[in-house]
């Protein structure tokens, strides 16, 4: 892992938290297993308001373990949480995760091998996978699939005129192309992504004043100042998926108002897609057949986020 008489770097890992301490503690319990040197890593918790005892497991956690640390205690949203965790952070590399990760042991090692190989990179991000293999899972879990393919492969651009061109487009889509480790994508500076500690100095913390979506806009500045953003799709983060409603139904419809305003900044993918390029990646990740047992959930996802970008134009006249 590192050179004879070589320190391993002092790391961070920010771990988001809100009234889900039984999630919390599968997290923790994670990221304590890391195979990396114990004093050589933080675990800064950041309780943003949570009132279900969350405030007294962590109180119990640090006096056991040196590595966790609290920060935060009042609810000021996500966006101000991962900036208290940042600030409280003394790590060389700050990675910010959420509490229904889990992390694998390896985790650490992976992306603190990964800023040694690649100077040119100042975030990673990792593949999500679900952490159970239930129907609300796969459901909640194709819908973030769906997403993320938008974003990391090309555009395809508008479905041509001709009725059988159309079908094509729609029914027979090339096949995807294979997993690789890249920068060139438009995703989200998210996905328990790993910093280098200078990218924050460079462009600024998270916008405060975006309820969700604060990642893409990270992302976009960071973007703008030429800082790489790489996908590392070969290790997995699983994802304690909630019922489906709650992920995808009424995060989509809270995610949709900001990436209204994202669009409104020039975020590029913040407003691109609609119900016919959602069928047509469906059938490219599954196949025309099985994609339609997943197609009513997803397309359901999607109104509700149009419904919320709908519901930010509202908004936007009003002002």
């Amino acid at each position: 892992m590192t050179a004879p008489g070589t320190a391993a770097p002092f790391v961070s890992v920010v771990v988001l938290t809100r009234n889900r301490a039984r999630l919390l503690a599968q997290c923790l319990d994670s990221l304590l297993r890391q195979d990396y040197p114990a004093d050589r890593m933080e675990l800064v918790v950041v309780d943003d308001g949570s009132t279900d005892g969350t405030a007294e497991y962590l109180q119990t956690m640090a006096a056991r373990d040196a590595r966790v640390r609290r920060a935060g205690g009042e609810h000021r949203g996500i966006p101000a949480a991962r900036n208290a965790g940042i600030r409280a952070a003394r790590g060389e590399f700050i990675a910010i995760v959420a509490d229904d990760y889990l992390l694998a042991p390896d985790y650490v090692r992976t992306f603190v091998s990964f800023f040694r190989e690649r100077p040119d990179a100042s975030v990673v991000r990792f593949r999500i996978v679900p952490a159970r293999d239930n129907l609300s899972s796969r459901l909640s879990h194709f819908a973030y699939e769906i997403s993320l393919r938008k974003r990391l492969d090309p555009d395809p651009g508008p479905a041509p005129r001709g009725l059988r061109e159309r079908l094509r487009f729609y029914v027979r889509p090339p096949p995807l192309p294979p997993p690789a480790i890249t920068a060139d994508h438009r995703l989200e500076a998210a996905g328990a992504a790993a910093y280098r500690r200078e990218v924050f100095e460079r462009v600024g913390l998270f916008d405060e004043s975006l309820g969700r979506a604060e990642d893409s806009d990270m992302g976009r500045r960071l973007r703008d100042r030429g800082a790489a953003i790489y996908f590392h799709p070969f290790h997995t983060v699983a994802h304690q998926y909630g019922p489906w409603r709650e992920e995808m139904l009424a995060k989509s419809f809270r995610a949709g108002i900001y990436h209204r305003r994202l669009a409104q900044r020039g975020v590029a993918g913040a407003e691109a897609g609609g119900a016919g390029h959602v069928i047509r990646r469906a059938i490219q990740m599954k196949g025309l057949l099985a994609a339609w047992l997943y197609l009513p959930s997803v397309l359901a996802a999607e109104l509700a986020r149009r419904a919320g970008m709908g519901y930010g134009r509202m908004l936007d006249r009003k002002k």
